[in-house]
């Protein structure tokens, strides 16, 4: 562990140094030091000493303009000041974390860690909320999944079919199926949505205004995995 942690202040020292001489590429090393002093520290279940690490990591990124892993250094501060059971410093990093958000295109959001600090600040404000969504996500996934055997196995059935149009018309019909189940999803949201706590539907509000009107319901996978790009539009119409 000690020498783990040398390594990486010896070559942030010279990082450092590098960087007072205009050395180009010397903040970036900065970074990656903290990065790694961070995991380090974590591993060895230093979790007080890893946020620190993390918060001087969201600071190097921000100097240097890189917002996505400013994205994840301030997440990952949260998730060490939420295992210390410090409760407002995660929320107050997660916060950073979608404030840092903010300055990236929509589009490049949702390909980022940023939907994941969305995530583990709704659960640190409300562990059984973020649970319901999760079920909701879940049933939401098994529907998505449902239809879409639906389909495979009416193409297998008609593989050999010289109407092209008999597809097509499988697949209007699994769209609208689709469209219905995302409603479904979204009124099963919006349920959870209304026992939650203001602060809850505050940071809930500001995600989806972040990720987009599919989060956190598209794709259909765990709160714990990030959301790829690509999600259909559907919810736009709910």
């Amino acid at each position: 562990f000690d020498a783990a942690v040398g390594t990486y202040r010896n070559g942030r020292a010279a990082a450092v140094s590098a960087a007072q001489e205009g050395h180009p590429a010397a903040q970036a090393l900065v970074l990656q030091t903290w990065f790694g002093e961070a995991g380090v520290q974590l591993a060895a279940g230093r979790t007080a000493e890893a946020a620190a690490a993390y918060e001087q990591a969201a600071v190097v990124a921000q100097e240097a303009r890189n917002t996505i892993l400013a994205i994840e250094a301030f997440r990952m501060a949260a998730f060490c000041h939420a295992r210390l059971d410090d409760r407002a410093a995660a929320i107050d990093r997660g916060g950073l974390a979608l404030t840092a958000g903010e300055r990236l295109k929509p589009e490049a959001r949702i390909m980022t860690t940023l939907p994941l600090a969305a995530a583990d600040l709704l659960r640190v404000l409300d562990t059984d909320r973020a649970d319901a969504i999760e079920t909701v996500r879940t049933r939401a996934g098994e529907r998505y999944d449902a239809l879409a055997a639906s389909l495979d196995a009416h193409a297998a059935r008609h593989e050999r079919t010289v109407d092209p149009g008999a597809f097509r018309k499988a697949e209007d019909t699994l769209e609208q199926h689709q469209v219905s189940a995302a409603r479904i999803a979204e009124r099963e949201l919006l349920a959870v949505m209304g026992a939650a706590s203001p602060a809850f539907q505050q940071v809930f509000g500001r995600a989806r205004g972040l990720l987009g009107r599919e989060w956190p319901l598209w794709p259909p996978v765990s709160l714990d995995d990030p959301l790829p790009a690509g999600a259909p539009r559907e919810l736009a119409a709910t």
